[in-house]
């Protein structure tokens, strides 16, 4: 799996496998008040009548998928008020989304999937 979701270039991992960069919609509170649970709202626009070989070899919807990186310290809603902890950080702080379409997404819990480097013995056609 992976120990960190982002490189130290600030790439998120997904990108090693998905190149393609693509437009995604985030929505977010402004704000969010302490002991508060919010939504993030992800809207990844394709195509939906797209197909992937699925491992039957028979086409199938597309896997479609999206990680969403807090920071490291962020808790949400946690069951002690958080005034209560000095190291609590009441400040602004980047979110990052990364999203797939199609095959070779990672999993939520970092392991990795079943996307391997395969090479064709011969030129394929485009549907």
């Amino acid at each position: 799996g992976y120990e960190n979701l982002r490189e130290a270039t600030g790439r998120i991992v997904c990108a090693n496998c998905h190149l393609a960069n693509k437009p995604v919609d985030i929505e977010v509170p402004q704000a969010v008040l302490l002991d508060t649970v919010f939504e993030a709202v992800v809207q990844i626009h394709y195509d939906l009548q797209l197909k992937q070989v699925l491992a039957s070899g028979k086409n199938g919807a597309l896997n479609v998928g999206v990680v969403l990186i807090l920071p490291e310290w962020f808790e949400l809603a946690p069951p002690d008020h958080p005034a209560t902890k000095k190291d609590v950080q009441f400040l602004k702080y980047p979110i990052y989304v990364g999203r797939n379409r199609g095959r070779g997404q990672i999993y939520p819990y970092r392991s990795k999937s079943n996307n391997n480097v395969y090479n064709a013995i011969a030129a394929g056609y485009k549907y």
